[in-house]
């Protein structure tokens, strides 16, 4: 909203200058100015954004709008192995005293060697008879062992006894 200069006033002057502006005048201009230049900016900076947007949605592929069956998915398993395995897991279902026990005799079945073979056969590693080389390795180690001067803590921590002899100032250091 520049004010534009009245051509008869200029007529009248005789040196052709401008006319003179008061001081309010001028500020009221000037914020006239400014005031369509940040709206300019502005306008400018949307129509950058916008811009960018646009391009950025013909950059990318389009998500296609239907939606996948979780079945589907590549990451997931099958139908069947999934209704398998949720058949399986409802037949399984115990409860809080079943489970209770059933940690119980995992625990002992730990402290008497258990080795499972499938979920429905159970053998004791004592009732299996190794074979006759096993028996035969295991005893020439043992003899192997009983025949070299140790302790019986070394025997039993070989692994924190290997530290204690590297470590600084152990027989192994290199100091």
């Amino acid at each position: 909203m520049v004010k534009t200069i009245n051509p008869s006033k200029c007529e009248s002057d005789s040196d052709g200058a401008p006319d003179e502006v008061s001081f309010k005048e001028g500020s009221r201009y000037d914020e006239e100015i400014l005031q369509v230049q940040r709206k300019n900016k502005a306008r400018v900076a949307r129509e950058r954004k916008e811009r960018r947007r646009l391009w950025a949605q013909r950059k990318l592929p389009q998500k296609s709008k239907i939606k996948e069956h979780p079945n589907d998915a590549p990451e997931l398993l099958p139908s069947n192995i999934i209704s398998f395995l949720a058949n399986r897991e409802n037949n399984g279902i115990l409860s809080d005293s079943e489970e209770m026990e059933t940690v119980e005799n995992t625990s002992r079945a730990k402290k008497s060697k258990l080795q499972v073979f499938s979920d429905d056969e159970i053998a004791i590693k004592k009732d299996l008879q190794l074979p006759s080389c096993a028996e035969n390795s295991l005893a020439f180690l043992k003899r192997r062992q009983m025949q070299v001067p140790r302790s019986r803590a070394v025997l039993i921590n070989a692994n924190r006894a290997l530290r204690f002899l590297s470590a600084k100032g152990g027989l192994l250091s290199k100091t």
